[in-house]
């Protein structure tokens, strides 16, 4: 049985995000698809949205249902890479949770996140995690294990939620950002098993 938490992690967002002064007018939402479990849930919340994914299709039909949604049709992370444009409210990143492509999960877009954050004030960074990964005895998934623990630095696909926290505290560290908090909220849970959860933080520019 699967049991949906996204509801959950996004008045997670709107409460830290109004704890920390954050007005929520700006936001930008990686990997949006068609929004129909969380991207348009998450623009409900939000002024001004822009949302990036590759699949023209899917981001057109976000569109088309939100006034205050603009859809950028693009490679995530090569537009992230690139950018040199605004800065926003609410970074978000919901990233497929495998390997796609050449990459995988946040892994490779991660980096990039300080360039959206506001240089003199407070944004919100969210962002998904696998904490225990699903078929971890699958060929097909040995890639994904393998890069999770290279990632990671740990001995298996498991990702323990404590040691989550130090690690991306310090990854966003090493971006120049402050950290002021940092939350494990869980997302969605298989046959009992919490293997989806979200980061949220708050940061700012150093």
């Amino acid at each position: 049985m699967i049991i949906s938490y996204v509801k959950k992690c996004i008045e997670e967002i709107v409460s830290m995000a109004n704890n920390w002064g954050i007005p929520l007018d700006s936001g930008i939402e990686f990997f949006c698809g068609d929004g129909s479990i969380y991207s348009r849930a998450l623009t409900n919340k939000i002024n001004s949205m822009t949302g990036l994914d590759i699949d023209q299709e899917k981001g057109y039909k976000l569109k088309r249902n939100l006034l205050n949604f603009k859809f950028i049709s693009a490679d995530s992370i090569e537009y992230a890479h690139n950018y040199e444009g605004v800065s926003y409210d609410v970074i978000s990143f919901d990233n497929p949770l495998c390997v796609y492509g050449r990459y995988c999960e946040h892994f490779d877009i991660l980096p990039y996140a300080y360039k959206f954050v506001h240089k003199n004030k407070k944004s919100l960074i969210a962002f998904d995690i696998v904490h225990t990964p699903y078929d971890i005895s699958s060929p097909r998934n040995i890639e994904w294990i393998e890069k999770r623990k290279k990632y990671y630095g740990i001995p298996t696909g498991n990702l323990n939620l404590q040691f989550a926290k130090s690690f991306y505290t310090e990854k966003f560290i090493q971006q120049g950002l402050i950290v002021y908090e940092l939350k494990c909220v869980c997302r969605e849970v298989i046959d009992s098993n919490d293997y989806f959860y979200m980061i949220i933080c708050i940061v700012g520019r150093g």
